[in-house]
């Protein structure tokens, strides 16, 4: 739509002068813009009544014409818009109903006649009007109404900055939230790690990393239990290096500790998965066999002997060797007793010479 030159050039000085008037009534700040309106009537004489008689207290543009009206409201704010309802073109009401896309936030109201009452029915129902003015209008009523329409709009506009406030401040403490909840998600699982870390140090012999005597003691009290429940089988393999203090007294104890490292090593390589190799204390080490009779704990240890004395020696000549008991669960065994039968048998071992797998002949424990 190509706009009358004067009417252009009126609309581009008012762009340029909103700001408040100097002559502000007595009461509000100079600095505080006036309320802006804009009042639409084809009949010049009424708009520049209008215009006179809210001047002091309100910034007041006047349009004539439907085409004029919305151009003005697409280029500057308004707080209320008041406009006839017969006019050229187009009615009031039609006009409140097309501002609603361009001012949907601007109060509207409708000038008409007592028996223009289809005409308020249409304001309301397609341009939303706020209030309506008959006419001819005393100007005590005019104010009221435009006064309570500025207000109005001023809450729209509070309502709207307040949303606009919370919706900020509700995405940002979901974000935050989002943030913290990761963040306790990644610290959780760093404190998770660290557990199972500590957990699984607090059961390792920090040297050898094996099975160390507590956990090795726990798991002993476990298959018992199980062993007594179901009537599983169930050994231990108690292991002794033979002459280990010699290799401290003459190779010194960092020596000693890469022996007992390498045996570590040899016994898990020559035992199964479901086996617990452990560090029973100094140069003694605990094997818990689960599952497993006499006869085959008896395969198993020689096969462990075999493994540490194979293991490869570069202080000396003599290879490594080690001592070994074997005890089977009897129904009466307890976890002691079981240890104490398989230490027997590791004493007959070493007397029999060491370097060599010794079962133990006690078959039971009498608790009667």
């Amino acid at each position: 739509m190509s706009l009358n030159p004067a009417f252009a050039e009126k609309l581009e000085e008012r762009k340029k002068s909103r700001r408040a008037r100097p002559d502000a009534p007595a009461g509000r700040a100079p600095h505080v813009p006036l309320p802006r309106v804009l009042v639409v009537d084809d009949e010049t004489e009424i708009t520049r009544s209008v215009a006179a008689m809210l001047g002091n207290d309100y910034e007041v543009v006047t349009a004539n014409s439907s085409d004029e009206a919305l151009e003005l409201l697409r280029s500057i704010s308004f707080a209320v818009i008041l406009t006839d309802q017969r006019m050229p073109g187009g009615t009031g009401a039609e006009l409140l109903a097309r501002s609603l896309d361009v001012a949907p936030e601007t109060t509207r109201i409708l000038f008409t006649g007592y028996s223009d009452i289809s005409a308020v029915i249409d304001a309301v129902n397609m341009g939303q009007a706020y209030r309506y003015i008959t006419k001819p209008w005393r100007p005590d009523d005019l104010r009221a109404v435009l006064s309570q329409g500025v207000e109005r709009h001023r809450l729209v506009l509070d309502n709207q900055r307040l949303l606009a406030e919370l919706t900020s401040a509700n995405d940002n403490l979901e974000r935050r939230v989002r943030e913290r909840t990761s963040q306790l998600r990644e610290q959780n699982k760093a404190l998770r790690a660290a557990r199972e870390r500590i957990e699984k140090l607090s059961r390792r012999d920090p040297l050898t990393g094996l099975t160390n005597r507590r956990w090795l003691d726990e798991v002993l009290r476990h298959e018992v239990e199980r062993a007594k429940r179901y009537g599983a089988s169930f050994s231990v393999v108690m292991i002794d290096l033979d002459h280990f203090k010699d290799v401290n007294d003459s190779f010194g104890h960092v020596v000693g500790d890469q022996v007992l490292v390498a045996t570590a090593q040899a016994l898990e390589s020559a035992t199964r998965m479901t086996d617990v190799v452990g560090r029973y204390g100094g140069e003694e080490f605990l094997v818990l066999l689960p599952n497993t009779a006499l006869e085959q704990a008896l395969v198993l240890a020689e096969r462990m002997r075999s493994a540490v004395r194979l293991m490869p020696v570069a202080f000396r000549s003599e290879p490594v060797t080690a001592s070994f008991g074997v005890a089977q669960w009897m129904g009466e065994d307890t976890g002691v007793s079981l240890i104490e039968r398989a230490d027997e048998a590791l004493y007959e071992a070493k007397s029999a010479g060491r370097d060599r797998v010794e079962p133990s002949q006690d078959r039971g424990v009498d608790h009667g």
